[in-house]
């Protein structure tokens, strides 16, 4: 089958980190002998027959899958809490003594006890185990579709073929091209130039050339990292070459680090941290009122109740305490959030947004800054716009049919024949050779024979800038930058005046007429050709070393192309949508202020007339602040030919302001910005793995759209998180009021511990479905970011949580000798206090977008249905007795509707003064930053 082991190739690749290891490199001392060990292909590749039998004996190139935990682990593991056991514990107590108060004769005690014995227990069940199964499903789903973005290309069959990277096994023949992430650990057997970032292993950023065993120089001391292997998380920087594959999956060097390594940051996210801090507050100020009611029930007990039947009434008073304590809303708070946070998580998976980092996710809310890099605006398809020669003007074929013979053969060899887009292996590298090989299909040129002449190919790179090839060993053919190959260029073949010398005079009129046309946005490439006889010349050798001259010098210039890149269709209505969400939209590029200030006036970012910031500007504004230093900053919308360092200072800048900055981007040069920024977008499939690492959030469709989607959808988690927070401080402020007050004054508790948990239940389960899961209103998609700084419950929510409380507890307290009337009201008007939490401004309209969610009618229907038969229904057992009359009704129906009243009025009253305070003072402390600044 195979000559070689699992645990074979494992020991090589530990003799490539540590030079005690060396021995086991002995046997392996040529490209040849682990191409026969593994019965792979250099040249060929696997076939797809191969690929089965290699993954049950290497593994398949996956981490350890996530695995949910099972719905019984779950509830056991809830189960077996030291506080449901505590509280499973008080209600067994509770049972054994209503069993010894009625000598275990079957009453409606027995009832009440064993209904709070099964709520308790199905309280928290329900919450938490809801949440862990959305929470595992979110994450299974987050896995799968991040292994869908790492892509590899491979060697099969004799093609190159675009698979994802876990499909990739062990003997396969990887292609490596600049900037691409590898996913495995394996062999050099080819390589041009090949440079590898490897500071996952190392830790320095210093690049690594990487040979082939056979270009390695064994009298050389050994490296630390040996040359001719790579490491899975390394990246290729420059060069080319092909990988043959020795490890995959969970043997991965790289995995085995993390493995050893992994635990969980600490780290909380801001929204999660203000809601800690609020509910501890709130887990506090219940509590303590919790105590003080136990405490007045127990003084009571031992003072008037001693003489009445003890086990009963300490079981009563029992499960009075369970109830009390039992009930966590600080806890409800946190769950509600994370079960929402999961729900938004779910839903922007479902529009094809992944989520990498929640604290993206979280401070999307506060984003009011959004920088796009020019990049990510375009359609990633290059079209050619037009060829210059003597005349500028589009390449029709019927124009390219009056070429002359000789001018049109050197044409197709400088952009077809040396052309590197492949249709079945797309990458983000090859889209402007696409440009050039839809050229070849609109005009119809065949070049299979011609293509089989080619005898050397020599890449790109950021110092050549230009592609050449050598057909015969006699003809050379480069494209590349217009400026590099005008100066290599010493003779123009002009389809007027034929081949003629490159003077003074000609080089300043092809220079003139490029800048005029390079005002128009695209790419300028430029073809040039040389006959020269290369036969006697070592070539390879050249090549090899990096000293190949013959297509840098003497060239022939055969004209220079025009390349566009369209713009995203919905590119316009995004940018719109973003600014009237409350959000600034800066561009930056690497273009110039021309080209740069047409995509911003098609993108509708600024106006034909206004002012462009270059990036040699905006680093002076920097070194030279002045005393409107900070208005300069925040006037910028539009930065040309921006450097990745100019970037990421926009981005510190603005967030030293107190702004919250998102950046979108998805080349190498945007790596940076996004890193830093509060909110850190990479776009599409194509986007460079160094922007896709850096990004909290992929939008893997490559469609603008998910941005603003993805907006709306964190601002609304975070608006029904407000409302829940400004419902339960009222709901439970006001209960807990009412009971201290009610034992003060009576001799009794005057709401039992089942109508209690019916309270509790309404305000945890109902009110978390009603004011959680709203679609999202229509304020969300033209109000400004909310701020950081006072999100979750500024001065609006706290006066609607005093009106309301003042008002329901003054109620509650004039009816105080009705305990079934004070348990109606607190319910009704909890009814009616959900729709005024639907607003958690204080907006005049209450009932403005009321029915835009069905959920919100259905629920409070159910709850006052499920009133009704508790007042009239529920007997002896829900302390009901006879229920109310229609009278009484009405008077608690009337009571819901005056907390409606009674809040627009205070509204009308309040708002417009309070608004002005808030401005002034806003201006006040403005004006006093600036004298500080």
């Amino acid at each position: 089958m195979f000559k070689v082991s699992k645990e074979q190739l494992q020991k090589l690749l530990t003799s490539g980190l540590d030079q005690d290891d060396a021995n086991c490199t002995s046997e392996f001392k040529s490209t040849k002998q682990f191409e026969e060990c593994l019965n792979s292909n250099i040249e060929r590749g696997l076939g797809e027959s191969d690929i089965p039998q290699r993954q049950q004996v290497f593994g398949i190139n996956e981490k350890e899958k996530f695995i949910p935990i099972s719905l019984m682990s779950n509830i056991w593991s809830i189960l077996i809490k030291p506080k449901t056991i505590f509280f499973q514990s008080m209600s067994m107590i509770t049972l054994i003594l209503t069993y010894l108060s009625t000598d275990g004769v079957y009453t409606n005690e027995w009832i009440e006890s064993i209904t709070i014995f099964v709520l308790i227990s199905l309280n928290s069940l329900i919450l938490e185990s809801v949440y862990l199964k959305i929470n595992d499903n979110n994450k299974k789903r987050q896995q799968n579709l991040e292994e869908q973005l790492k892509s590899v290309v491979v060697l099969r069959n004799g093609k190159k073929q675009t698979k994802q990277a876990k499909d990739i096994v062990v003997g396969d023949i990887v292609i490596l091209n600049a900037c691409d992430k590898i996913y495995v650990d394996g062999l050099i057997v080819e390589q041009f130039n090949l440079l590898i970032n490897q500071s996952f292993l190392t830790g320095e950023d210093e690049c690594v050339r990487k040979i082939t065993l056979e270009e390695a120089n064994p009298q050389e001391e050994l490296n630390l990292v040996r040359n001719h292997l790579i490491f899975a998380e390394s990246q290729v920087m420059s060069g080319q070459g092909k990988l043959l594959v020795l490890a995959v999956g969970p043997e991965l060097f790289a995995q085995k680090i993390l493995n050893q390594i992994k635990q969980e940051r600490g780290e909380e996210t801001p929204i999660y941290e203000k809601i800690k801090n609020i509910s501890n507050k709130i887990e506090i100020i219940g509590f303590v009122g919790c105590i003080i009611v136990i405490l007045i029930v127990l003084a009571r007990y031992m003072i008037q109740y001693q003489n009445l039947n003890g086990y009963s009434t300490l079981s009563n008073i029992l499960n009075f305490i369970i109830v009390l304590l039992s009930w966590n809303s600080s806890k409800t708070m946190i769950y509600n959030y994370q079960i929402r946070l999961a729900q938004t998580l779910k839903q922007m998976l479902n529009s094809q947004s992944l989520v990498r980092k929640q604290f993206a996710l979280e401070n999307l809310p506060f984003m009011n800054q959004l920088i796009i890099c020019t990049e990510s605006l375009y359609q990633n398809i290059y079209c050619i716009d037009s060829f210059l020669n003597d005349t500028n003007g589009e390449l029709s074929q019927e124009r390219f049919n009056e070429f002359p013979q000789e001018f049109k053969q050197a044409f197709i060899d400088s952009c077809i024949i040396n052309n590197t887009y492949n249709p079945e292996n797309e990458s983000y590298e090859s889209i402007t050779e696409k440009g050039f090989y839809l050229l070849s299909q609109i005009l119809g040129i065949k070049i299979e024979e011609r293509k089989s002449q080619v005898t050397h190919f020599i890449p790109s790179s950021s110092k050549r800038r230009r592609i050449t090839t050598i057909i015969d060993n006699s003809r050379v053919v480069v494209k590349g930058s217009f400026k590099v190959i005008l100066e290599s260029s010493n003779k123009f073949y002009s389809l007027k005046d034929g081949i003629i010398p490159i003077d003074d005079v000609l080089r300043d009129t092809i220079e003139q007429n490029l800048n005029q046309i390079r005002q128009n946005p695209g790419v300028m490439i430029a073809i040039a050709f040389r006959d020269v006889d290369l036969k006697n010349e070592n070539v390879e050798e050249q090549i090899k070393n990096d000293n190949f001259q013959f297509d840098n010098e003497n060239l022939t210039l055969l004209g220079f192309f025009m390349i566009s890149n369209q713009l995203k269709s919905e590119t316009k209505r995004i940018v719109e949508q973003i600014q009237q969400a409350g959000v600034k939209v800066i561009l930056v590029g690497q273009d110039s202020s021309q080209t740069i200030q047409q995509v911003a006036v098609q993108a509708g970012i600024i106006t034909s007339d206004s002012t462009i910031t270059e990036g040699v500007d905006f680093s002076n504004l920097l070194q030279n602040r002045t005393e409107n230093y900070k208005k300069e900053i925040e006037d910028i919308c539009v930065i040309s030919r921006s450097t990745p360092i100019n970037q990421q200072n926009i981005v510190y800048e603005l967030q030293k302001l107190g702004h919250v900055v998102g950046v979108i981007g998805d080349s190498a040069n945007s790596a940076f910005a996004i890193k830093s920024a509060d909110v850190g977008y990479c776009i599409g499939k194509l986007a460079m793995e160094k922007a896709r690492e850096s990004s909290g959030i992929v939008l893997v469709n490559d469609s603008l759209d998910q941005i603003y989607i993805g907006l709306i959808l964190a601002r609304n988690l975070l608006d029904s998180i407000t409302r829940l927070v400004q419902y339960q401080i009222t709901t439970h402020s006001q209960l807990i009021t009412i009971l201290i007050a009610s034992l003060a004054i009576r001799d009794i508790v005057i709401i039992s511990p089942l109508q209690i948990f019916w309270i509790n239940l309404i305000t945890d389960l109902f009110a978390s479905i009603i004011l959680s899961y709203c679609k999202p209103s229509a304020n969300l998609f033209h109000t400004k970011s909310f701020n950081k700084q006072r999100f979750l419950l500024d001065i609006f929510d706290y006066i609607h949580i005093i009106i309301l409380s003042v008002y329901i507890i003054a109620l509650c307290i004039l009816f105080g000798d009705q305990s079934l009337m004070v348990f109606n009201i607190l319910v009704i008007t909890n009814l009616f206090n959900l729709i005024n939490s639907r607003m958690v401004q204080l907006k005049f309209n209450i009932l403005h977008e009321f029915c835009c969610s069905w959920m919100i009618y259905i629920s409070i229907l159910m709850i006052g249905l499920f009133q009704y038969l508790i007042l009239e229904q529920g007997g002896i057992v829900l302390y009901s007795f006879n229920g109310l009359s229609l009278k009484q009704w009405l008077v608690c129906i009337a009571i819901g509707i005056g907390s409606i009243i009674l809040r627009t009025a205070v509204i009308t009253i309040i708002k417009p003064n309070l608004l002005k305070i808030i401005r002034f003072i806003n201006q006040k402390s403005k004006k006093a930053k600036l004298k500080v600044y």
